[in-house]
């Protein structure tokens, strides 16, 4: 007979399946080190980028809490018929937050916690008023408002929200100047 023949009967195909498997059961130290360095390589080019995203991010939705929120003190004056107000807590810094209140009660309608990080509100007015018809209180034309991060480097690091005499709010990228 032949020996090859008589070899290969020898090895059953389970034998085979088994000797393949133990060959191929996991990664060697040498491959997971390449693939450690590489994730570590990709996360130190990409963090430094994630910062100004994230501070960008904060800097937009500031932007739409205070638009929600003047869109907001409008309709409740329209609703009620009485004025609304939107005024900066506490001292007089918007960046330390702001809350929306129904004049005639004193009622709070929102809170807003402080902005946070390096963002400032600038160019706002000590309160912003909506008569019961949603138009500004005594404003003789369109407010402005800047919101400005000095953690960003690019022209994106100015938001612009406007207010016209009707009441209705705005915001766009880029200073109000």
């Amino acid at each position: 007979m032949n020996t090859k023949l008589l070899r290969c009967a020898a090895l059953s195909r389970p034998a085979i399946r088994a000797t393949a498997m133990r060959r191929a059961a996991g990664f060697t130290l040498i491959e997971m080190m390449a693939v450690v360095s590489i994730l570590a390589i990709t996360l130190a080019l990409a963090v430094p980028g994630m910062g100004e995203l994230l501070e960008s991010q904060r800097l937009r939705s500031a932007t739409f809490d205070l638009v929600a929120d003047l869109t907001l003190a409008r309709n409740e004056a329209l609703k009620r018929g009485t004025g609304v107000t939107v005024a900066p807590s506490g001292d007089g810094d918007w960046s330390a937050g702001w809350q929306v209140s129904v004049d005639a009660d004193g009622e709070t309608l929102r809170q807003r916690s402080p902005t946070g990080g390096t963002m400032q509100i600038s160019n706002a007015p000590a309160a912003i008023a909506f008569d019961r018809n949603g138009r500004l209180a005594g404003a003789a034309g369109v407010i402005r408002i800047d919101l400005d991060s000095d953690r960003l480097t690019d022209a994106s690091r100015t938001r612009c929200v406007s207010i016209d005499p009707l009441g209705r709010a705005r915001s766009a990228a880029g200073g109000c100047g």
